[in-house]
């Protein structure tokens, strides 16, 4: 039987602890990061849905909801792209060591 893949033509690359304890704390900050962008989508929304429930008792304080909820998602999507090009820098730092 024919073999499709030849193993024995490259070696491996060297796994060390310090590499493997570097990629699992990567992979937990990226599952917090993540849980906490669920959470500010689901803040966001409840305060737009606070923001109609409101608008008949008090239109001020609609539109100070309004401008708040806007203001958080200009604020996280800035956030998102720094870390986004801070995590972009790291993995090449990463790469280059």
């Amino acid at each position: 039987m024919n073999t499709v893949y030849d193993f024995e033509q490259f070696q491996p690359p060297v796994v060390t602890e310090y590499k493997l304890q570097k990629e699992l704390e990567r992979r937990e900050m990226k599952k917090q990061i993540t849980l906490l962008r669920i959470a500010s989508v689901i803040i966001v929304i409840a305060m737009i849905l606070l923001a109609f429930l409101v608008i008949k008792d008090s239109v001020i304080f609609a539109i100070l909801l309004v401008v708040a909820t806007c203001i958080s998602v200009v604020g996280n999507g800035i956030i998102s792209v720094l870390f986004y090009y801070k995590g972009k820098t790291d993995s090449l730092r990463s790469d280059i060591l």
